[in-house]
């Protein structure tokens, strides 16, 4: 499944808030964007925005069957320290995602449990999409200026909810979530970028679902670090499914020599065959 382009006018489909709408051939598209998973590999350690591209570490995941199968890291970075490993369902460029514009930046939930004041704990529910494609390195929490113990905390609350949602701000933080709604003890939330989870994923969000309709389906992953560089990236649990990603077929044998060079430039593993006449192989 592929993005329509000014080369590609055959009636493919494209993923727009979790539905498959049919390409409108008449609109020109600038390239070719592939759907496939995106193995973001983070660092607990420092922030995101102190590790310069050439330092970043990269990996590719093969599907098979909507399974991911296999997580091969292709380059291993540096002086990473605390691993962390989302795999999301495309790459960050994908469509219109993260080009700019609040609306189709990634949107990063944090699930941080956090106590309420009749004592039960609760999911912070602050978006932020600061920091996209990333997830921010902490959640703000509510930046009331005050705590509740203060006299002037309602109307501080109120003030400080009035403007949290302005484009400036964080304009994909729902209204109803709960650090919204003056429940929490206290203002501060702990929450680091490994609580953040990805809540508008292209297709596993929107019309075809919320964040927990998927959970079901998610690859979750742990890295291995040797002196400082990724070495290896293991599948964790049996049951994550339902990622698409691109087949690539070869007709004929002597194609198989170039396949090897091509694959290791793409961002995705992708199942291929071979054709040989009308026998796949």
């Amino acid at each position: 499944m592929k993005e329509p382009t000014l080369n590609n006018t055959q009636g493919n489909y494209f993923l727009f808030d979790g539905e498959m709408i049919e390409a409108d051939v008449n609109i020109p598209f600038s390239e070719f964007r592939y759907v496939a998973p995106w193995v973001m590999i983070l660092d607990k350690g420092r922030p995101e925005s102190s590790i310069p591209p050439s330092d970043r570490a990269h990996a590719v995941a093969q599907v098979v069957d909507g399974n991911i199968t296999k997580i091969i890291v292709t380059k291993g970075g540096t002086d990473y320290v605390d691993p962390h490993v989302i795999i999301c369902g495309t790459p960050p460029n994908y469509s219109n995602l993260n080009d700019g514009k609040p609306e189709n930046a990634w949107q990063w939930r944090c699930n941080n449990l956090r106590e309420d004041v009749n004592g039960s704990f609760k999911r912070c529910g602050h978006v932020d999409s600061s920091s996209s494609p990333y997830p921010p390195e902490t959640c703000p929490g509510e930046e009331v200026g005050t705590f509740r113990t203060d006299t002037n905390w309602n109307t501080s609350f109120d003030n400080w909810n009035d403007n949290h949602s302005k484009i400036a701000n964080h304009p994909n933080c729902p209204a109803d979530s709960n650090h919204r709604t003056n429940q929490f003890l206290s203002p501060i939330c702990s929450g680091k970028k490994a609580n953040f989870v990805l809540v508008n994923d292209h297709y596993r969000a929107g019309k075809s679902g919320t964040y927990e309709d998927w959970l079901p389906f998610e690859t979750n992953c742990t890295a291995t670090v040797k002196r400082g560089q990724i070495s290896e990236i293991k599948i964790t649990n049996s049951n994550g499914g339902k990622y698409l990603a691109p087949e690539i077929i070869i007709q004929g044998m002597d194609r198989v020599r170039n396949l090897f060079p091509f694959l290791m430039k793409l961002e995705f593993l992708p199942v291929f065959s071979i054709m040989i006449g009308n026998l796949k192989v």
